[in-house]
């Protein structure tokens, strides 16, 4: 993809976010654990595309870490639409709002879920130890 344009909109425990050429998202990785976390975020979108009420990403790249991406990136078609904020709930119909909400919430129930609750209980142990991690890291950088 040819990048004409790259705007920075913010950065999280996993990723830097930028628009890219006014209609994509770039998620770049900022730990070890971002591509991986890229790859059950995307598995996990795949789950809710009978979710009706709600704009799916349309992942177009998952990227693996390389020379330009170290920890991985990944590029999604950006959804227009009003960034969910306290400032925006403030001016929108609440009722009309709790309705779409609701629908959303019985439409997320719908969704198969395979659950072992012992790989489950593994996975959650094995992440909370990857995380603490990190954040021992992040908070070791030289921004604290």
């Amino acid at each position: 993809m040819e990048i004409k344009s790259k705007k920075y909109i913010n950065e999280g425990f996993n990723s830097k976010a930028y628009i890219i050429n006014d209609e994509y998202i770039l998620l770049e990785g900022v730990n070890k654990n971002s591509y991986d976390n890229y790859k059950k975020y995307s598995e996990s979108l795949n789950k809710l595309v009978d979710v009706k009420s709600l704009q799916i990403p349309n992942i177009i790249e998952l990227i693996a870490p390389n020379n330009e991406f170290p920890n991985g990136a990944m590029v999604y078609k950006m959804i227009k639409g009003h960034t969910f904020t306290k400032s925006y709930i403030d001016k929108v119909d609440k009722e009309q709002l709790a309705k779409k909400l609701a629908d959303f919430m019985n439409e997320l129930y719908e969704v198969p879920v395979i659950f072992d609750k012992k790989i489950y209980v593994e996975q959650e142990l094995n992440n909370a130890k990857i995380n603490l991690e990190l954040l021992r890291e992040y908070l070791d950088d030289e921004k604290y």
